[in-house]
């Protein structure tokens, strides 16, 4: 019992090892092979085809004001004196509806007049703050830059603005010309990007400053160089090469590709929690464990059972004599056991029947032991149909039998014993179409109130010795 627990026990840390260790290796596989498609396919992939959509979005903004400033239309009219506004607003008021941009402007340097394709033409003032934009953009070096304000001429509504430099012949200053989208209609522009990809999406400035975002997580004028975990990110680099990066923050592993837009002057940031695109294998992996431990229990149950019979078997054969099939004295210790028990609460009568087969060797030495084989084996199945189903019969040894006959009083016993030996002798035997005489000797003891049972046993041999030297084949009661 103690051997078939502790295999038990050892099949099943086996199984849990092995499934277990199959499992975590298969994850750790399938989370490196997820890892390697986001960080050499996803990202990359996903940067490029942002950046192409860039260049059809807010780069067509950048060459339409580009145009605009180089319209020799316009600085003609400037060269002029500006007369007649209504004919330079018609011209804004044209770019705006082709380009469907939100906006579109010009701002005279020699006049300082706004002129707007959505609103009354007015003078910009270096002393009011909202027109601070203006009397910078005027000092930058390159031809134009990007900003995104607030523009109380259309509402205060957040634009980008396109700010670009329009220059004279002799590269004289002139003034400033662009067209402004929406920042709503450029942040679901984003957000277009993120349900498209399924990524997380937002430009830096060189400085840090989120310029244009739609996440929440990353609200606008927000400096990545103060958020957590992504602050680690050096992202200097000016070049249009792809840049991979990774950061920790609150248990999750976020991977985050940037990218350098000159024509922006920003950063593109696209970034993807590899911790949530590693969750279905993570889920995958506690249900294969689940499944791993529900198929060890159900096989260390099977394992159980298969043990638990093969155990009554081994068993039920050490107790069972092979040869006749009945039982051996093993079996007989235990059952006489049980049956000496019941007599003493019953106050019952217990009776024995030493047999023992008259010349047996003989009958192997001249027949040979096939035959005496099959003499036991005949002589076992008379016993069978001789006594009744309560008394138990056991192979005692060589060609010796002992019955014990319950609930008998000596009459009953003798009789059974004679009517046991009469059959035996009857039946005979046959080998070889040769005729073997079987008889048997027989002791018989009534077991008295309280006797031990090696006494009794005692008593039904002698009498089974009386018996054979009286001349065998006969039955003697024991005194």
């Amino acid at each position: 019992m103690q051997n078939r627990h502790k295999l038990i026990l050892l099949i099943t840390l086996i199984l849990l090892s092995g499934f277990s260790l199959v499992s975590f290796l298969m994850y750790q596989v399938s989370k490196q092979s997820i890892h390697e498609a986001i960080t050499v396919n996803e990202l990359p992939l996903t940067t490029d085809s942002i950046y192409s959509e860039i260049q059809k979005d807010l780069i067509k903004s950048i060459n339409i004001s580009a145009m605009m400033a180089t319209n020799t239309f316009l600085i003609d009219w400037l060269l002029q004196g500006e007369k007649d506004d209504q004919i330079v607003k018609k011209y804004l008021q044209e770019v705006k509806q082709n380009s469907h941009a939100f906006t579109s402007f010009f701002v005279s340097e020699a006049t300082r007049n706004y002129y707007s394709a959505s609103a009354e033409t007015k003078k910009v003032q270096e002393a009011v703050p909202a027109d601070a934009w203006y009397f910078h953009a005027r000092t930058i070096s390159e031809p134009y830059e990007l900003n995104v304000d607030e523009d109380a001429r259309l509402g205060n509504q957040l634009t980008i603005f396109v700010n670009y430099r329009v220059l004279d012949s002799s590269k004289r200053y002139l003034g400033m010309i662009g067209v402004g989208i929406n920042y709503d209609s450029a942040r679901k522009l984003l957000e277009n990007y993120e349900v498209r990809f399924k990524r997380k999406v937002y430009f830096v400035s060189d400085t840090g400053k989120i310029v244009l975002a739609s996440d929440v997580e990353r609200p606008l004028g927000s400096n990545v160089k103060d958020t957590l975990g992504i602050a680690q990110i050096n992202f200097n680099a000016r070049d249009q090469a792809t840049h991979s990066y990774a950061y920790d923050l609150k248990d999750t592993h976020h991977l985050v590709n940037v990218r350098y837009i000159p024509e922006l002057n920003w950063y593109l940031f696209v970034e993807k929690n590899e911790t949530e695109a590693t969750e279905n294998i993570t889920n995958s992996l506690y249900r294969n464990l689940l499944l791993c431990l529900a198929v060890t229990g159900l096989v260390v149950a099977l394992t159980n059972v298969a043990l638990k019979r093969y155990h009554l078997e081994v068993e039920s054969a050490a107790a069972i004599d092979k040869l006749t099939s009945l039982p051996n004295r093993k079996a007989f210790d235990i059952g006489m056991s049980v049956i000496l028990q019941e007599s003493e609460r019953n106050k019952t009568d217990v009776g024995i029947i030493l047999l023992d087969l008259d010349h047996f060797k003989s009958i192997n030495d001249q027949y040979g032991h096939i035959a005496g084989d099959q003499v036991l084996k005949n002589v076992a199945t008379t016993l069978k149909s001789t006594v009744r189903a309560a008394d138990f019969i056991s192979r005692w040894g060589g060609e010796e039998f002992l019955i014990v006959v319950r609930d008998c009083g000596t009459g009953n016993l003798l009789s059974l014993a004679e009517s046991i030996r009469s059959a035996i002798e009857l039946k005979g035997d046959m080998h070889n179409k040769l005729s073997i005489n079987v008889t048997a000797s027989l002791g018989v003891a009534l077991r008295s109130y309280g006797e031990e049972l090696e006494h009794l046993i005692g008593r039904a041999d002698k009498a089974l010795y009386q018996a054979k030297g009286a001349g065998r084949n006969q039955v003697v009661l024991a005194s």
